[in-house]
């Protein structure tokens, strides 16, 4: 309780110190004290008691610091686009494959629910597997599915810049885009990335709303509202599903007996929110130099796909195993392994060490800092900020740098070729 008190407090005057005014910032706030504080309610402990453990409890505070605290100084910016030759050819790339995205995930979404109604089946006993043989085409669409799905984050920040100057339909067109990633996220049931789309609208939309003029920021600000509250009702709908399906039956026996919370449903969406903090510092105690994963957690779906057309030899089963070997190594297993919540801090330790997390988290503090405080910034480094945004938003969850690497790969490519073409 020691450890939880202490993280509970620091950001506790982080909030009331600061003083911040933007809603971005006093959500990430908040998810950290929702997560911190709602861990003892549940019985998630700290399992262990040593000099490692309050130095992992303060490791993870300070990192988690640095990909928070640099948005409290946001400024209004206007957002500029300097090159708008480029920006309409990358454009015009970025909505074909969002399309294409789009279909893929309908099709995978009519599959998945047609084949696989039960939840459970599909996210404890990996179900769909077996429709790789069954359903013609499912297999090729729902691993394009799994590298293409974060695009539509792409497609957020040029709807708000539409928004900004006042082109409503331009800016409707990019905001459905964008659905991609909900697709992506309902065909497979991740309450975590339904989570953080709608979080990361809210947020970015609040961030840039001084910029909009008056009758936009009303009408779309009525339309954010109502649209997180569908799409939370779609989180509850899946978690109820889920957790109520036969195939979950043994889970009410697994909830403490220390636990405040009996209820199945409540439980599982208060464990839920908070299990990643103590599963971080808990894996850590128990984390060596030998399990350093050397950021396979971060290209795994591109391997999915590339292996599947034989281009490389290594498979995910390959880098599942991998993944075994390092998280199973504490011996904690059961609630504990490579499957579970561990959190922003420990799954970067995992995936590159103590110093270069360290490094990278400090990296984001500096970036963010320094971009966001200018009273102009071009859609380029707009999109880069909603990324990392992205990554602020799943902090409590875990390490979400996977989802940048394809739509960086993406956008280095159509540079290169758009700089190749005008030579």
């Amino acid at each position: 309780m020691f450890y939880f008190i202490i993280s509970f407090i620091l950001w506790l005057m982080i909030l009331c110190i600061s003083k911040p005014k933007n809603a971005g910032f006093i959500i990430l706030v908040l998810m950290q004290l929702i997560s911190i504080g709602f861990a003892p309610l549940v019985a998630n402990k700290i399992l262990f008691d040593s000099t490692l453990t309050l130095f992992n409890t303060i490791f993870i505070f300070i990192n988690s610091f640095f990909i928070i605290y640099p948005w409290h100084k946001c400024k209004n910016q206007d957002v500029i686009i300097k090159d708008k030759v480029f920006f309409r050819f990358y454009k015009k790339a970025l909505y074909t494959i969002s399309w294409i995205s789009i279909f893929a995930n309908l099709f995978d979404i009519y599959v998945v629910f047609t084949h696989i109604p039960d939840i459970a089946s599909f996210k404890a006993k990996m179900e769909f597997t077996e429709l790789y043989n069954i359903v013609p085409g499912f297999s090729i669409l729902f691993r394009m599915s799994s590298v293409l799905r974060y695009f539509g984050y792409l497609a957020i920040p040029i709807s708000i810049y539409y928004l900004g100057i006042n082109n409503i339909k331009e800016a409707k067109k990019a905001a459905l885009l964008s659905t991609s990633t909900l697709l992506g996220a309902i065909a497979f049931y991740s309450r975590a990335q339904i989570l953080n789309y709608a979080l990361l609208w809210i947020v970015l939309f609040y961030f840039y709303s001084p910029t909009l003029p008056n009758p936009v920021f009303n009408k779309v600000s009525s339309l954010v509202k109502k649209a997180s509250l569908v799409l939370g009702g779609i989180f509850l709908v899946i978690t109820i599903l889920r957790f109520s399906s036969d195939t979950m039956w043994y889970y009410g026996d697994r909830i403490p007996k220390e636990s405040v919370v009996k209820d199945v449903i409540l439980y599982n969406i208060t464990d839920y929110t908070s299990k990643g903090f103590p599963n971080g510092i808990n894996q850590l105690e128990k984390h060596s130099i030998d399990d350093i994963l050397y950021g396979k957690q971060i290209y795994h779906d591109g391997v999915m796909l590339l292996s599947y057309f034989g281009i490389i030899s290594t498979t995910t089963d390959d880098l599942s195993n991998d993944y075994k070997l390092s998280y199973r190594k504490s011996g904690l297993n059961e609630g504990n392994d490579e499957g579970t919540f561990h959190g922003h801090t420990c799954r970067m330790v995992k995936n590159f060490g103590y110093l270069l997390t360290f490094i990278l988290d400090l990296w984001f503090f500096l970036y963010v800092r320094t971009v966001s405080s200018r009273s102009k910034i071009s859609i380029w480094k707009m999109t880069v900020l909603c990324f990392l945004m992205v990554e602020s938003l799943g902090q409590i969850f875990y390490m979400q740098y996977g989802i940048v690497l394809y739509p960086l790969i993406f956008y280095i490519t159509l540079r290169f070729i758009y700089k190749f073409k005008t030579i």
